[in-house]
Parts: structure tokens; sequence; C-alpha cells
């Protein structure tokens, strides 16, 4: 896994850390040199994913994990109702199934995908509201994958 890791994860450089106290939050999130922009596309292109790190400063992200945290306590308190223990593999009655919303990919290791609170932050009634929509970067990216 750390070797995957290595592999898929692009760092910031200093240009896109580089940013004043001044600057307003949406206009932190900088682009990546070509090199790293390429080093994504063969990551996303191998594996199928790719971590860009420090892309977006931690402002804008942050309402995001808080989200994706909310959706994961969601999920695990519906599983337990139907005897399903998420958290505790082998106690509950139920073994786990994969679901649009989440997918257990071994013990202790899930897919979360399609809960309503960032379902909410991803698509809210106008993209230009969402801060993570539309980056240059990850267009670039995504138009060389595909």
């Amino acid at each position: 896994e750390r070797q995957i890791i290595s592999q898929v994860t692009i760092p910031p450089t200093a240009y896109t850390l580089r940013s004043t106290s001044t600057t307003p939050e949406h206009q932190k999130c900088k682009s990546l040199p070509p090199e790293h922009i390429q080093k994504a596309v063969n990551a996303l292109s191998k594996f199928g994913f790719c971590i860009l790190r420090r892309l977006y400063p931690p402002g804008i992200i942050q309402p995001y994990a808080k989200a994706v945290l909310s959706d994961l306590q969601s999920a695990i308190q519906v599983l337990r109702k139907r005897n399903i223990e998420l958290l505790e593999p082998g106690l509950g009655e139920r073994e786990p199934l994969s679901h649009r919303e989440l997918a257990m990919r071994e013990d202790l290791r899930v897919d979360l995908r399609y809960g309503p609170a960032l379902h909410d932050l991803l698509y809210p009634q106008s993209s230009e509201n969402c801060p993570i929509a539309n980056h240059p970067t990850i267009l670039e990216i995504l138009s060389q994958v595909f």
C-alpha cells in the first residue's frame, strides 16, 4: 500500500504552497506544473485515483471532511439498526454488503459515496457556490485521462 500511495501522491510545489493571508480562500487554489499533472494522469490511468496534496487550502476542504464523517456516522447508525456492525466486523448478525452509498472493501475499510451531506456540498444549486468545482488542474488531469 505504501508503494502505491507513493506512486499516486502528487506533492505540493513551492508555488502551490505560497499564498498570502490576504488572498481570499477561493483564490488560493493553485495549478500544478506540467510534470505533476502528468504524474497525476499516469496515477489515475493506472490505479484509478491520485492524491493531490495541498491543492486546496484546508479551509476549503474542512467542510467536505466533516460531511464525509457525518455521512459515515449516519451509515453506521442505519446499518446497526439492520444488525450490521461496520466498526466491529463479525459482531453483527449480518455481514455488510455493497450499496450505492457505501461499499465494504475489507474489515474497517469502506468506500463512502453519495452520502447526503457530501452530495449537498458537491452539487449545490449553482456550481459557482461550490469552491472545488471546475478547478483548472483537475479539469486538465481529467481531460488527459478521458
